[in-house]
């Protein structure tokens, strides 16, 4: 699988997460390991050999065109940080 989709597992885990927290711990909990398991496969995918990722947003933000991209750095942190949150 390509770390797109896997990024956007890991975003509306965490979003979903973060909305359900007040009321219902254990979906909350459940969630947030989904988005850090899902960043976490997204990071390990790159650092295993996939090719960087990239995306550009259709629309503008600010002025400028939004772009986003994933490369063996920034995968290692995003694995670091997975961990960390997911424990």
């Amino acid at each position: 699988m390509t770390p797109g989709p896997l990024l956007l597992i890991a975003l509306m885990g965490m979003i979903g997460g973060i909305g359900l927290a007040p009321r219902f711990a254990r979906a909350w909990l459940l969630l947030t390991i989904v988005g850090a398991g899902a960043g976490l496969s997204a990071a390990l995918t790159l650092l295993w050999g996939a090719a960087d990722w990239e995306w550009h947003s259709a629309f503008s933000l600010g002025g400028e065109i939004v772009h986003l991209w994933l490369d063996g750095v920034s995968a290692l942190f995003l694995a670091l940080l997975c961990v960390v949150g997911g424990m």
